[in-house]
């Protein structure tokens, strides 16, 4: 396990006050919890961004879709442009 810079410094600091087993053990708890946090806080961007990325290929599918839409407006009636875009019939009103 890589260690943080001020825990490997409170260790060596420890060694060489010569601390107790048991603050050498708190010493290490607090290493163990900082690591922890870092690799929760690094999932937590991960995952956030794969989020964004799914969040702006639906507005991209969506925006095709109206746009789509939007061309064949005039050409073709609305239950045809509704089937082949997926938008509602509702949806494809407004775009008038």
């Amino acid at each position: 396990m890589a260690q943080v810079p001020e825990i490997r410094k409170a260790f060596e600091v420890a060694n060489q006050a010569t601390l107790t087993r048991e603050e050498l053990e708190v010493l290490e708890q607090r290493e163990i919890y900082i690591h922890d946090q870092r690799n929760a806080i690094k999932l937590a961007l991960r995952e956030g961004f794969e989020q964004g990325i799914q969040v702006g290929r639906e507005q991209g599918i969506q925006e095709s879709k109206v746009e789509i839409a939007r061309k064949m407006i005039g050409v073709v009636d609305e239950d045809t442009i509704s089937r082949i875009t997926g938008l509602s019939l509702d949806e494809v009103r407004r775009l008038r």
